[in-house]
């Protein structure tokens, strides 16, 4: 998105020209765009093991909330394979979650853990701790 300058023409979505004003006075410049913080999130998607390939798993940090993890089959249709459903795994999702161990053990059966992601998953913790 380009930022807009003063002068040029206002959209809905856009601020009224004495704010544009304003602004163009406080930032020589022009206004800046927004743009979204990063926020640093991990997010590993883990192999699957035998017997459970129709499955996308993943685990992760996210600052905001902790651990989470979830198992989802994304092809799974009930309407041609009503007789097969799948298992459906979200955890850390509403729940805070600051143990790794805990999506680590919910994801096991469906996964093969990497022997350094906990550590990893520790890391990503210590680096971006929970926001309060």
């Amino acid at each position: 998105m380009t930022p807009t300058r003063y002068g040029d023409p206002i959209g809905p979505h856009l601020p009224s020209v004495a704010v544009q004003h304003v602004v163009a006075q406080l930032l020589p410049d022009g206004p800046r765009p927004h743009t979204p913080r990063e926020e640093p999130m991990s997010l590993y998607t883990l192999p699957p093991k035998p017997g459970c390939e129709r499955y996308t798993i993943q685990v992760g940090w996210n600052p905001h909330r902790g651990y989470f993890a979830t198992v989802v089959d994304f092809a799974w249709d009930p309407v041609t394979d009503p007789d097969n459903e799948p298992d459906s795994l979200r955890i850390g999702l509403v729940e805070t979650i600051l143990d790794p161990t805990e999506v680590l053990l919910a994801v096991a059966p469906y996964a093969d853990i990497p022997d350094d992601l906990p550590a990893a998953l520790r890391t990503d913790q210590a680096t971006h701790p929970v926001r309060r």
